[in-house]
């Protein structure tokens, strides 16, 4: 389990830093379309969607943190496990 948690914080904590962590509310992984790229959504691939961390603190203020496409998938699977990290602080 503590592998795990070392695992999960290696990888948020690239995009988060670790002395924020108390402060944080919880994390979402949302897109942002780019309206201007939209047209090129071929074969039904999504190239105008840009991906971000959503970070929501206590104070209700939110950052957008971009990520690249390829993390989306791995950060996404591991944001839950994530979050319960963050109510344990």
């Amino acid at each position: 389990m503590k592998n795990t948690t070392n695992t999960l914080n290696a990888m948020f904590e690239c995009y988060i830093p670790k002395e924020t962590w108390p402060f944080i509310l919880r994390v979402n992984i949302k897109y942002q379309e780019r309206k201007a790229l939209k047209w090129l959504s071929l074969f039904g691939i999504k190239w105008f969607r840009a991906y971000v961390l959503k970070v929501t603190y206590k104070d209700n203020k939110v950052k957008n943190i971009p990520i690249p496409k390829e993390e989306k998938d791995i950060l996404k699977a591991n944001v839950m496990k994530f979050n319960f990290y963050l109510a344990s602080l």
